[in-house]
């Protein structure tokens, strides 16, 4: 049941990609938040390596570039290209729920849980509303 995370931890990738190459671009106020939340995806990142490790799955490794839907020149265009990933990662792991159980699936609702926290302030930021959704991760 350990590969079922992978499509989660390979969402924690490209949330941390998109961070590091979105956060010069944040302003100053933008750039703490984005800290936190970068923070707390490494933290997922590094509990779903643990856990799979234990596991004896081996996992897809982080790639060393991914393709943004947006290209973050400005504070705008960073904080929606963040907001994009955090919006993949809370879908990447409402996908998981469905396949796991136990532990794993603890883990993936605790991991969608904080991506939708994070989508909700990036929403704010972006001056969205409702900065939150009834149903993290269902298609609209």
């Amino acid at each position: 049941m350990a590969g079922e995370l992978d499509a989660g931890l390979i969402a924690e990738y490209e949330a941390i990609f998109t961070y590091g190459d979105a956060g010069p671009h944040l302003s100053d106020a933008q750039a703490e938040t984005a800290r936190t939340a970068e923070e707390r995806h490494r933290d997922m990142r590094d509990a779903v390596l643990t856990w799979l490790h234990h596991a004896e799955h081996e996992p897809p490794a982080m790639q060393p570039v991914y393709e943004l839907p947006i290209d973050p020149v400005d504070a705008d265009s960073a904080a929606e290209a963040i907001h994009q990933a955090e919006q993949r990662c809370v879908r990447a792991w409402r996908s998981v729920l469905a396949a796991t159980d136990g532990e794993s699936r603890d883990l993936a609702v605790r991991a969608m849980s904080e991506s939708a926290v994070s989508l909700g302030r990036w929403r704010r930021v972006l001056g969205q509303t409702p900065s939150v959704d009834a149903f993290p991760g269902r298609s609209a």
